[in-house]
């Protein structure tokens, strides 16, 4: 899906509410490109306005001896509160949006877990990315509730929230969070109701 589609479809309706009811899957919007990231790194850069408190997670543990295919639902409320004291407003993706790629994060048969949404360069995932920086099943999505959460299936590069490399266990993902996937692929996660806000902001007016 283009962004311009998302764009003709924004303007078709009326409000937020009549949008998500069309368009109810949240997003990963490509945004930019990375030439590396460093893998293994401990990061604590978080948007800019936020407390740096819940973005320091650092830890002696390495990423390899993690457990995957964890889902694990009962961390998403821990992972949750982890992060609530980041209250900042995230800086605008960059690029061209209507010339970005729309990720619709949403189950297909693809698949065969049914409570994941996965990220991978094979043709058997949900989402897939087809560079060799990406591994075959790279990482995944899961909602309970309305919190969703990202868990990194023990993937060769990494995969990173605002810069916080993400462990199996997972952490949670809010709208306009910046998501990256091997050493190239970054995007921005959107909720339905936060990707309206955007698109219909593409195609504001300019003062």
């Amino acid at each position: 899906m283009q962004m311009s589609e998302a764009v003709d479809l924004a303007e078709s309706v009326d409000s937020v509410e009549a949008f998500v009811a069309r368009f109810p899957d949240p997003v990963l919007l490509n945004v930019d490109s990375l030439d590396s990231v460093q893998q293994g790194a401990t990061f604590a850069t978080p948007a800019v306005g936020s407390s740096t408190e819940p973005f320091r997670r650092e830890s002696s543990k390495d990423p390899s001896e993690e457990t995957c295919l964890d889902v694990g639902p009962s961390h998403l409320l821990g992972l949750l509160n982890s992060r609530e004291s980041a209250v900042a407003e995230a800086t605008p993706p960059r690029g061209s949006l209507k010339a970005a790629d729309v990720y619709v994060l949403k189950k297909t048969s693809r698949n065969p877990f049914l409570q994941m949404i996965t990220v991978g360069r094979t043709g058997n995932n949900d989402v897939i990315i087809d560079d060799k920086t990406v591994s075959k099943l790279h990482a995944y999505f899961v909602k309970q509730g309305e919190v969703w959460s990202i868990h990194d299936q023990c993937s060769t590069n990494g995969t990173y929230v605002e810069r916080q490399r993400v462990p199996a266990t997972g952490l949670v993902v809010r709208d306009t969070d910046r998501v990256s996937f091997g050493t190239r692929h970054v995007f921005r996660f959107h909720t339905p109701a936060g990707f309206y806000r955007l698109v219909r902001a593409v195609e504001a007016p300019s003062a």
